[in-house]
């Protein structure tokens, strides 16, 4: 058996200001940072249904290892073809001598 629970490569992707539109707004764009070592976990989904559309969500649960990370609530994380937004703020796990262990981060993925 290969892998194990730390073995998902995930890309990070952070939505950076890049500039102005000629009417003063910020313009973003995506910048992308490879992780390895973390642990993609499915949580559960669900279905939305009303008279205007149907949408499925799905939550998942991240770990990233002790890597020194500042993830913001724009952000969003892609592992094998899913994208998913951060939902919520991400836990900092720290060890009995207070070194980050490991960050928690929940996310979502809404498609409709």
């Amino acid at each position: 058996m290969t892998g194990g629970i730390w073995a998902d490569t995930v890309t990070l992707i952070r939505r950076e200001v890049t500039g102005r539109d000629r009417y003063g707004n910020d313009v973003y764009e995506d910048v992308h940072e490879t992780l390895t070592g973390c642990s993609w976990q499915p949580l559960d989904s669900a279905e939305r249904a009303d008279q205007v559309q149907d949408q499925t969500v799905a939550y998942f649960d991240l770990y990233i290892p002790g890597l020194d990370l500042d993830i913001d609530a724009v952000d969003a994380f892609e592992h094998a073809g899913t994208r998913a937004e951060v939902h919520g703020p991400a836990s900092y796990h720290r060890s009995a001598t207070g070194l980050l262990d490991h960050i928690a981060v929940r996310l979502q993925e809404v498609r409709g």
